[in-house]
């Protein structure tokens, strides 16, 4: 659960940081109060721009990795017919909604690194949890 919780963290940083504040996130800033402190750090954080594959791309990557590693940890030890079935759906998800905005299926505008990191992410997950026991890796 730690690893996906960072991975999460990681992605959601990336969009706090340096995305435009319309997005949904920044309004639960602001309900849970943390409006003013998030408005210093991205002051500091515009000083640094970072590369265009960080702020588009690796979010994706971060939140399908995160995806991919809670439904491993979850379901690797359960015995069940639908096991397949939550273990590849973030990762189906998160590459199939990159190809469909490639043939305009899905809303979006499509980006080969978007893919990319998506397939990195997912691929590094289940390369990290077939070296270690899934379920400790998701605690």
């Amino acid at each position: 659960m730690t690893l996906s919780f960072l991975a999460l963290v990681a992605g959601g940083l990336v969009y706090l940081l340096w995305r435009s504040p319309t997005l949904w996130m920044f309004g639960w800033c602001e309900v849970l109060g943390l409006g003013r402190h998030l408005a210093s750090l991205r002051a500091v954080a515009e000083q640094h721009e970072p590369p265009h594959w960080l702020l588009y791309s690796f979010p994706d990557g971060a939140w399908a990795f995160a995806g991919t590693v809670l439904m491993r940890g979850i379901w690797t030890s359960c015995e069940s017919a639908m096991k397949s079935f939550w273990i590849f759906v973030i990762p189906v998800l998160a590459i199939g909604s990159e190809i469909g905005q490639r043939f305009g299926v899905v809303p979006g505008g499509f980006d080969v690194n978007d893919l990319v990191a998506c397939v990195v992410a997912v691929s590094l997950a289940f390369l990290i949890q077939s070296t270690h026991a899934p379920h400790d890796i998701a605690k």
